[in-house]
């Protein structure tokens, strides 16, 4: 009608136009004759709401669902944008709904989801989704970002796929814990924008959304986004756990490998990857093969509460996990178990037998007095090594005499925070001597300077061996020909003094790290373990004011994957700046490349071991190619190396900064950040003859590995032919310009490029 007016409005402007051109002043004119009939004007719009294809991403929010008398269920819901508009117009076809009702355990098994709508895979019966537009089905939309959908059956006449299936399905009850999700789905762009599933939790027969008789909430989505920063699965609409288990079911099976897809079977068989005696294979879709036999789980398996954190108050049952032991669960990893027959229940000096789900609890039960309760599910997943661990902690006390051409000492302790922090004597406890079968190492590392460690003088290479840039190390135990420290004194403290003296030309500040490991039997196998122990580090002013390295990586986040990052024999453990000492831009692995013959042979190819470079090849492994050769001349591959995360997400390893604070993953000052060393050349001694990348080109061609993007950095001051001078600062290099465009702000802002802050739950506290 709008349309219409605004023509007409028009035409008789323009016939008084006419009429004052043609008559006189005063002169009326003869009336005209009546024009045709306009063309019919378009439908108004919805109050100003916008439709869903303006939206950079969808938030949905399910306000309510009932079940009718006649069991029909409706589910009323709102869609807003990122900005919290309305969003009107989804078409029907767009999305799709579950619904699913929590039946109790029985017979001693867990309790389980099952899924009203299913489909058949063959023979198997799958749970599924319903659409919007499915024959009896209502979609309404109210154009105002409301709509509402009533399912096509009533919920007492969904039935299996087909008559000849068998198996857990869905029989009506109101008095039960029921939910419903939702999925957005489209070819269409704007609506593959990042979308929740919604999950609305409730009890049809009262409707209470607070109120259960059972419930089963036992994994969160912040433990799972922790490390893969966002469930994105089925092409990319089914993101959150709570909606996950709605169709991953007990009545879900893989119909051409006949393997359950229930979630409690799925996760585990996942994670236990390479562990697996007999593998674990599904047929997704368009027949795809997903074979989870090669996944490496980056920590111990027995880590149950890294998903299972009964701290959580999402989680409350996440005790499941120890208290509620059945055959589904615990089969899940323990693959070779047969519990109806007895195989490989239990050792073969004392076999289990044939178990049922309801005999589990008696030996494995929390309060199970078996074998002295060690057979509690809680007791045989300890990690006896971690434990250990938590005996032993590092201090360093002092560090003085750091002025150039003194030789630093440095007063430490090792304590035992489960013991009121008594002090051990490392030089005759059986933890740090020969009674640890020579396995203990301890050491002392002091390297410079802490802007850019080069560690220049330290005495780790000749011209012609060892390796650059490694700093100054003290061993203070008394075993493998260590300078044993002098102490303890009084308070249990030790004193070590460098055997080197502080290069005349080091400026700036030092570093000081206590690593290594303590050995002991902390399973009581007979065999010697290396304990870990988490390295400690202090800074110390060789001149001027000191000035601590800078402080990028929040190592709560790597071990959010790792639970306890340890490396190198259980040497270096859980401390980023220590690591960096090492990992510094004039080091390379050439004194590794030393085997006679094979990819670590003397000449071969050098591989960066810079900290800003390796980290970003090592978890982009599987695009990068990255290898290194390691101790004993080992070459390490990570080709294989399939990172769990979204490796756009930089603050999945970066500190979140303050307020008012630059990320540190924004372009670094290339003239303040060394390059990075490629190829150490003839002398190892000297940088000036290594070759090595510029900064921000080393960091970012640790993920963008196109020819296009190298050409981009390379364009914009980015250069892999650098040489250095004696200092290490790159001779004759271009300057790099990133920031210009990907600092903050800028057209290609980082944080906006790689769209940061759309990871919800991948930033715990920083330190």
């Amino acid at each position: 009608m709008a349309s219409s007016f605004n023509r007409l409005a028009f035409a008789v402007i323009v016939a008084c136009a006419l009429a004052a051109c043609s008559g006189s002043k005063g002169d009326a004119g003869s009336t005209g004759l009546a024009g045709p009939p306009g063309p019919t004007g378009t439908t108004g719009g919805s109050g100003g709401v916008p439709n869903v294809t303006t939206a950079k991403s969808i938030k949905a929010l399910i306000t309510s669902v009932t079940v009718a008398a006649d069991t029909k269920a409706t589910v009323k819901f709102r869609l807003s944008s990122e900005i919290d508009l309305p969003l009107r117009g989804l078409p029907a076809a767009n999305i799709r709904f579950t619904i699913a009702e929590l039946r109790g355990g029985v017979n001693g098994a867990g309790s389980e989801w099952r899924s009203y709508a299913t489909r058949l895979d063959g023979t198997a019966v799958q749970a599924t989704a319903e659409a919007a537009n499915t024959t009896g089905g209502v979609f309404k939309d109210n154009g105002d970002g409301t709509y509402e959908y009533t399912f096509s059956k009533a919920l007492n006449a969904y039935a299996p796929a087909g008559a000849s299936v068998s198996g857990p399905i869905a029989v009506y009850d109101g008095t039960l814990t029921h939910r419903v999700g939702l999925e957005l789905r489209s070819s269409a762009t704007a609506l593959l924008a990042a979308s929740n599933n919604a999950p609305y939790t409730f009890v049809p027969a009262t409707g209470s959304t607070t109120v259960f008789s059972t419930r089963r909430e036992i994994v969160d989505n912040d433990t799972c986004d922790a490390c893969h920063d966002r469930l994105e699965f089925h092409g990319g609409p089914r993101t959150d756990v709570q909606y996950c288990v709605t169709c991953h079911n007990p009545g879900t099976t893989d119909g051409q490998t006949g393997n359950s897809v229930a979630l409690v079977t799925l996760v585990h068989k996942i994670h236990m990857g390479v562990k697996l005696t007999n593998g674990f294979t599904i047929i997704g879709n368009g027949g795809s093969v997903n074979d989870f036999s090669k996944i490496v789980f980056p920590q111990d398996q027995r880590n149950c509460q890294t998903c299972h954190q009964e701290s959580d108050t999402d989680t409350p049952d996440a005790s499941n996990w120890r208290k509620v032991p059945y055959s589904r669960a615990c089969g899940a990893c323990h693959d070779k178990v047969n519990f109806a027959t007895g195989l490989n229940h239990g050792p073969a000096t004392n076999p289990g037998g044939p178990a049922t789900d309801d005999q589990c609890v008696t030996c494995h039960g929390e309060n199970s007095t078996v074998q002295n309760g060690q057979l509690q599910v809680a007791y045989v997943h300890r990690i006896p090594t971690l434990e250990a661990s938590k005996k032993f902690k590092y201090n360093i006390i002092s560090v003085t005499n750091t002025a150039p051409g003194q030789t630093p000492v440095v007063k430490f302790s090792v304590t035992d925070p489960t013991n009121n922090n008594a002090p051990y004597n490392i030089l005759t406890n059986p933890a740090f001597t020969v009674a640890a079968g020579g396995a203990s190492r301890f050491a002392i590392d002091i390297g410079w300077n802490t802007a850019n460690y080069t560690n220049k003088g330290s005495g780790s290479a000749t011209a012609l061996t060892g390796t650059p840039s490694l700093p100054i190390s003290i061993n203070p135990l008394s075993i493998s020909g260590g300078t044993p420290a002098v102490g303890p004194d009084a308070n249990g403290m030790f004193t070590s003094t460098s055997p080197l003296a502080i290069p005349a030309d080091v400026t700036g500040s030092i570093g000081v790290a206590l690593e290594g490991h303590p050995a002991l039997d902390a399973d009581g196998d007979g065999v010697v373990d290396r304990i870990a122990v988490t390295n400690v580090f202090k800074y110390a002013a060789a001149t001027g004011t000191l000035t601590a390295r800078r402080d990028i990586i929040n190592v709560k986040k790597c071990d959010d994957c790792h639970k306890q990052l340890s490396l190198h024999g259980n040497n270096r453990t859980d401390e980023p700046q220590v690591c960096a000492m090492c990992h510094n831009p004039n080091n390379t692995d050439v004194n590794r490349r030393a085997a006679a013959s094979g990819a670590c042979a003397v000449g071969t190819k050098q591989s960066p071991i810079d900290l800003k470079y390796m980290i970003h090849a090592i978890h982009n492994g599987e695009k990068s190619g990255y290898s290194a050769c390691g101790f004993g001349n080992a070459f390490v591959s990570f080709a294989d190396l399939g990172y769990p995360g979204k490796l756009n997400n930089c603050e999945g390893c970066h500190i979140t900064p303050a307020a008012n604070a630059t990320a540190s993953y924004y372009p670094v000052d290339s003239a303040k950040v060394l390059a990075t060393t490629v190829d150490a050349g003839p002398n190892r001694l000297l940088p000036t003859d290594d070759v090595a990348w510029s900064p921000n080109v080393a960091i970012c061609s640790g993920c963008h590995l196109t020819a296009a993007a190298e050409a981009h950095m390379l364009q914009n001051g980015g250069s892999k032919t650098l040489t250095k001078n004696l200092d290490s600062t790159t001779a004759g290099g271009p300057l790099e310009t990133c920031v210009l465009c990907h600092g903050p702000g800028r057209v290609a802002d980082v944080k906006e490029v790689h769209k940061i802050g759309s990871f919800e739950f991948s930033a715990p506290a920083n330190p």
